[in-house]
């Protein structure tokens, strides 16, 4: 009798800018949906471990093990999290 396997997270990295920062972070998540890593990160920003008090993510990249590549996944969200906007260039915007 054949097994059927369940289904494997993926490995998901979210770039994003602090408020006043000059430079871009990364943050990585394992996930089984894009959707899924994006609430981990809101998450992490409302429970206060990201230290600002707005927070710009720009991309959520996924990574496919097989063929060694990143995919942005940032169009794919289907509903953002309460208090999450989008702004005209596509990049979502935390605030508390």
């Amino acid at each position: 009798m054949k097994q059927t396997k369940e289904p494997a997270p993926e490995i998901y990295k979210v770039i994003y800018k602090l408020s006043r920062w000059k430079t871009k972070s990364e943050r990585y998540f394992t996930a089984f949906s894009t959707q899924e890593a994006l609430e981990d990160f809101n998450y992490v920003f409302t429970s206060g471990h990201v230290d600002s008090f707005r927070v710009v993510l720009f991309d959520i990249i996924k990574y496919n093990r097989f063929a060694d590549k990143w995919y942005t996944m940032l169009d794919t969200i289907k509903s953002l999290p309460e208090g999450v906007k989008r702004d005209k260039k596509g990049r979502l915007i935390f605030t508390k």
